[in-house]
């Protein structure tokens, strides 16, 4: 089975006789062709024969994690980002700000209304 490696091999071969291999280099793998597809199967090599090698299945998720929570923080309008820099607003107080502009973005008045709100909530009002 021809490869090309992408690592430099030596070793000696069945009857003895050594081998060396350079990166890159196309090669009738002297290990026989069992051997060249354990090498291709992690990465160190690839098949350059007429046939190209299945591609395995990709990894299908059968169980996630229930305590990981994603949050993807909708657009900010250039001036509520303005705002929340000033403010020094975190990505985790973002989290809390509900936007009401156009596409779900967040816009001035949901910064100073969040504020506002931060505000009567650590003031005790």
């Amino acid at each position: 089975m021809k490869i090309r490696v992408f690592t430099s091999f030596s070793g000696q071969m069945a009857d003895g006789r050594p081998f060396s291999v350079r990166p890159k280099e196309i090669v009738d793998w002297p290990g026989g062709e069992k051997d060249a597809r354990r090498l291709i199967a992690l990465g160190l090599a690839e098949s350059i024969d007429d046939e190209p090698e299945p591609k395995p299945e990709p990894a299908v998720v059968t169980q996630v994690q229930d305590s990981v929570e994603s949050y993807e923080i909708p657009p900010i309008s250039p001036g509520a980002r303005k705002l929340i820099a000033k403010n020094g607003i975190s990505d985790e107080e973002l989290e809390k700000i509900k936007p009401t502009g156009k596409g779900g973005r967040i816009v001035n008045s949901d910064v100073l209304q969040y504020l506002k709100d931060k505000n009567s909530r650590t003031n005790g009002g």
